[in-house]
C-alpha cells in the first residue's frame, strides 16, 4: 500500500477518534455490551484492558472500520481498477453515512461489514475455498443468514450442487440457532425501508445503487459480489410488504456495494469519447456533493439542535446528554443518584454515576434547594435536570 493510501487511512482514523469523543454511550450499546456475543467480548476486552471511557469504547469499532477500508481498497483493485479508481471507491465508502455510523456505534453492523468484505476478498484470492470461513461466521450473529441465502442462489445460478448444498446447510444451522423473523400482516412498509436505505447511503447514492444492480442484472456479468449485495436487498423489499425490517441486518450488504457501483460508473465513463463524458462528470459532481452534505450532517449534527423545537427528535439524541450530565454531577461531588429513567441510569453508570437514593434526578424541581443542571450544545439548551438531596 503506497504512501497516499496510508495517509488517507491515517486521516480517517484521526477524524473518527476525534468524533468518538463527541458521543455518549447509548442504551442499546449498553445492552450490546451486556450480551453474550463475539462483538461484546471484543469490545469488553478493550474496556477491561485500557479503561472505561468513550475513546476506548469506540476504538474497536474504528479499528474494524479501518480494516474494512483496507479491504474495500483491495477488493477494488481486484476488480481491475487503476489505483486512482480504487482510491475514490474507498473514499466514497468512508463517506457513506451508514459506514460512519458503523465505524463508531457499538453494534453488529461494523463487524458484519468487515466480515462480509473479508469473505469477498478471500474469495477473490482463493476462490470457493473461502466458503469454509463461513463456519466461523455461524458464531458471530444472525445477519449472516442473508449471506448464506445469497451464496445458495449464486451457486444454484452457477449449477454447483456441492456448494449450493453447503450453503443450504449453513442456512439451516443459522436458522436453528438464531431464527429469522418472518411474520406480520400485509402492510406497506416498503417506503420506510427505501427511506432508511436512502439515509444509510445518502439518497442519490442509493438511487445509483439501484441502477447499478439493475444494470448488472440486464447487461453485465453477475458474479458472487453482485449476488451478495443484491439478494439481501430484494429479501428486505419482500419482507417490507408485511413487516418492518431490521435495517442493521440488511444495511451492511448495501454499503459494501461501492466497488461494484464504482466499476459500473467508471466503465460507462471510459467507453465514451471525451466530448460525450460531460454528463458523467456532472453526475459525479452531483453524487459527490450530496454525499458530502450527508456526511457533514453527521459530523456537525449538534448544530441542528437550534432548528428543532423538540430536541429529543434529533436523530442522534440517544447518543448525547449522558456524558455531559455525568461530568456535571461529578463536579457537584455526586457519584451516585436515583433516576426514574432506567435507560438513562444505565448510561450514567458507564460514566461512574451509580444508582442511589441519596439524590434524585428529575426534570422538575422538588424543593427550592434543588440544584439545576443544564446541558447545552453551542449555547443552545438541550435539556434541563434538577438534583434533589433527599437527606435535607
Amino acid at each position: 500500500m503506497i504512501l497516499r493510501q496510508k495517509f488517507f487511512i491515517l486521516i480517517n482514523f484521526i477524524v473518527l477518534l476525534f468524533y468518538s469523543t463527541q458521543l455518549s454511550i447509548s442504551y442499546k450499546e449498553i445492552i450490546t455490551l451486556e450480551s453474550y456475543s463475539i462483538l461484546s467480548w471484543f469490545v469488553n476486552i478493550f474496556l477491561e484492558t485500557f479503561g472505561v471511557n468513550d475513546f476506548i469504547l469506540r476504538l474497536p469499532m474504528i479499528l474494524l472500520h479501518i480494516s474494512s477500508t483496507i479491504l474495500i481498497f483491495l477488493i477494488s483493485k481486484e476488480n481491475s481498477f487503476k489505483f486512482g479508481d480504487a482510491y475514490f471507491s474507498t473514499l466514497f465508502f468512508t463517506l457513506l453515512p451508514g459506514v460512519i455510523s458503523a465505524s463508531l456505534v457499538v453494534n453488529d453492523a461494523g463487524l458484519t461489514i468487515f466480515l462480509l468484505l473479508l469473505f469477498i476478498y478471500l474469495h477473490y484470492r482463493v476462490g470457493d475455498k473461502a466458503m469454509f470461513i463461513l463456519l466461523f461466521y455461524l458464531l458471530v450473529n444472525s445477519s449472516f443468514i442473508l449471506l448464506y441465502i445469497s451464496l445458495f442462489v449464486y451457486f444454484l445460478y452457477q449449477k454447483d450442487k456441492n456448494y449450493s448444498l453447503f450453503a443450504l446447510l449453513l442456512i439451516v444451522i443459522d436458522y436453528h440457532f438464531y431464527g429469522f423473523d418472518i411474520g406480520g400482516h400485509p402492510n406497506a412498509y416498503i417506503l420506510d425501508t427505501l427511506a432508511a436505505y436512502g439515509a444509510v447511503m445518502s439518497p442519490f447514492i442509493f438511487l445509483y445503487y439501484i441502477y447499478a444492480v439493475y444494470r448488472v442484472y440486464i447487461k453485465e456479468e453477475k458474479n458472487i459480489f453482485w449476488f451478495i449485495t443484491t439478494i439481501p436487498f430484494l429479501v428486505s423489499l419482500f419482507l417490507s410488504l408485511r413487516q418492518p425490517v431490521a435495517f442493521e441486518l440488511f444495511a451492511p450488504y448495501l454499503v459494501i456495494a461501492i466497488p461494484l457501483m464504482s466499476k459500473i460508473f467508471i466503465r460507462g465513463y471510459r467507453v465514451r469519447l471525451k466530448m460525450f463524458r460531460t454528463s458523467y462528470k456532472w453526475l459525479f459532481v452531483f453524487l459527490s456533493t450530496t454525499l458530502i452534505i450527508s456526511t457533514l450532517l453527521i459530523y456537525l449534527n449538534k448544530f441542528l439542535y437550534p432548528f428543532l423545537e423538540n430536541k429529543e427528535k434529533h436523530f442522534l439524541y440517544k447518543y448525547h446528554i449522558a456524558k455531559e450530565l455525568a461530568n456535571k454531577l461529578h463536579k457537584l461531588n455526586i457519584n451516585s443518584i436515583g433516576v426514574d429513567d432506567i435507560q438513562l441510569q444505565k448510561r450514567l453508570t458507564f460514566y461512574g454515576i451509580d444508582d442511589s437514593n441519596n439524590y434524585i434526578l428529575s426534570h422538575r424541581p422538588i424543593s427550592k434547594d434543588d440544584k439545576n443542571v443544564t446541558i447545552s450544545y453551542n449555547g443552545i439548551k438541550i435539556v434541563e435536570f434538577y438534583v434533589s438531596n433527599i437527606n435535607n
